[in-house]
């Protein structure tokens, strides 16, 4: 990349009907002068054509294959349906790319972990969707637990609903009703709060899970098939993140019966934060933070949160400073952003919580 230029990014699964890529990553890209949108591809060449007029992209390639071997592109961007993740990362990486993908970053940790030594076989730089953490609200609960505020930290507890794992689908994500896939209410949703904790408290020391399909038939709205499902659609979990009792507890969907979308509380020896949000999502939710200290009480609103920042979107706002980041890893080698060995961590936690779900043992994951 010559100094001054923008680092090229292509993405592999743009769509110009909606989509993740469409709502979060493209928006952010075009508010971060440092990165530029130079390609994409699709399931098809007509379908990648279609996302390159809709989203203003130059290059539309037919395959993955076509994209990764573009000369523009420094930085892949993956973000087809989990089970394609492992295809695309794989030719991204053997092509020379730095690789972005989202999460979950496999299938399963088997799956993770071969992707990490693929990544350090290529000598690439790597990122993984954990944008949670950059999230200005979860930004601000760091700063107030490092400063001390709220003293020694008790424990946290979330509940919430995740999204995903609902009795009424449409076909397009009806992949997600088969656990092999890696892509549900366990491996989304929670991942995504577990990581969420570990980062502002402190490492996991251990994690156990319980779950259930409350829902084993599900109806496809669009064809009005009924199909099985086998993936959890409500998952609990409790462990300890740096001494601190943790616990989780999701449901699918979005929030009813006036229950809270998302309450995090985090409970010090000296007072206690308070997060609320629409869902349990805080990657993309609009988040509202209370602060009970020795101070006092105040309460910082996302507008509070987000002032100065060219959007106010909680799908693109945490992507803001993600992207700054991989332009600058993009020129000075060296990531400060979460990449494929956090990626694999974090699977093999959550999978630690899934196995104890299963089978009645707890799981835990060292400290690293």
């Amino acid at each position: 990349m010559p100094d001054g230029q923008p680092v090229g990014v292509g993405v592999i699964g743009l769509s110009a009907t909606g989509g993740w890529a469409a709502k979060s990553h493209v928006p952010a890209l075009r508010h971060v002068d440092a990165v530029q949108l130079v390609a994409c591809s699709a399931s098809s060449a007509d379908t990648a054509q279609a996302a390159a007029r809709a989203h203003g992209v130059e290059r539309a390639h037919p395959d993955a294959g076509s994209l990764v071997r573009d000369p523009a592109v420094e930085v892949v961007l993956v973000t087809v349906k989990v089970p394609d993740h492992k295809a695309a990362v794989v030719e991204a990486l053997r092509a020379g790319k730095h690789v972005y993908c989202e999460w979950p970053l496999g299938r399963s940790t088997v799956e993770a972990e071969l992707l990490l030594r693929e990544a350090a076989a290529a000598g690439r730089l790597t990122f993984v969707g954990l944008q949670s953490r950059s999230s200005p609200a979860v930004e601000l609960v760091h700063k107030e637990l490092r400063d001390g505020g709220i003293g020694e930290i008790l424990d946290t507890v979330v509940t919430g609903n995740g999204l995903v794992g609902t009795p009424i689908q449409n076909s397009r994500s009806s992949y997600q009703l088969e656990p092999r896939n890696g892509a549900h209410l366990g491996t989304i949703a929670l991942a995504h709060l577990v990581d969420a904790i570990g980062h502002v408290i402190g490492p996991w020391d251990s994690l156990v899970g319980a779950s259930r399909t409350a829902y084993p038939q599900v109806r496809l709205k669009d064809t009005g098939r009924e199909i099985h499902s086998s993936s959890p659609d409500h998952v609990a979990v409790v462990g300890s993140a740096s001494g601190a009792l943790a616990t989780i507890h999701l449901r699918p969907g979005v929030p009813e019966f006036g229950l809270p979308g998302m309450h995090w509380e985090i409970r010090g020896t000296r007072g206690a934060l308070v997060v609320r949000g629409a869902l349990a999502l805080p990657q993309m939710t609009r988040m509202s933070i209370e602060v009970h200290d020795g101070s006092g009480s105040r309460t910082i609103s996302w507008e509070d949160l987000t002032a100065g920042l060219p959007t106010t979107d909680p799908a693109v706002v945490p992507l803001l400073g993600v992207w700054q980041h991989v332009a600058d890893a993009v020129q000075t080698g060296v990531s400060a952003l979460p990449g494929f060995r956090d990626a694999v961590q974090l699977h093999r936690l959550v999978g630690s919580a899934r196995s104890s779900s299963r089978t009645g043992r707890t799981g835990s994951q060292p400290a690293s």
